[in-house]
């Protein structure tokens, strides 16, 4: 549980997994923090779906966790690396945004501490570019 008394579904380990492992028919999955002060799994983005429709995508006004699986392409050959995104607008409501950047390391904690992933915050469209994208999942950081 975090400090802020908002705990994990269980179904956001569940999907995670899923993702991580590769057996998921997603290419990112939304996470949000519902009435009853639980992070619960919010939307999905198929896999196929471009960078550029799922960035399109993500709310202006809204808070949320992403976990993305970012495929990128290096000397010809795809690659993909996996994100931890805290999508934390600055549209939003000042004690939305404290609730959900309190409440980030339950989430991260019941993701094994995102071990593997690469950690990226965002506060707007602009902190999501592609190309700052390729750079942090080319650094592998």
């Amino acid at each position: 549980m975090a400090m802020t008394g908002v705990t994990v579904h269980e179904d956001c380990t569940a999907q995670f997994a899923l993702l991580k492992q590769n057996k998921s028919d997603s290419m990112a999955m939304a996470f949000k923090i519902n009435d009853e002060e639980k992070i619960v799994p919010a939307e999905t983005t198929p896999k196929g779906t471009s960078y550029a429709d799922w960035r399109a995508a993500v709310p202006a006004k809204e808070s949320r966790y992403y976990v993305l699986d970012f495929s990128f392409e290096v000397d010809g050959v795809t690659k993909t690396k996996m994100f931890f995104i805290m999508w934390n607008p600055d549209t939003n409501t000042v004690q939305k945004k404290m609730k959900y950047a309190g409440s980030r390391k339950a989430l991260e904690a019941a993701f094994d501490n995102c071990g593997g992933l690469i950690s990226h915050n965002a506060n707007d469209k602009d902190d999501l570019d592609e190309k700052e994208m390729f750079g942090k999942a080319k650094r592998g950081f």
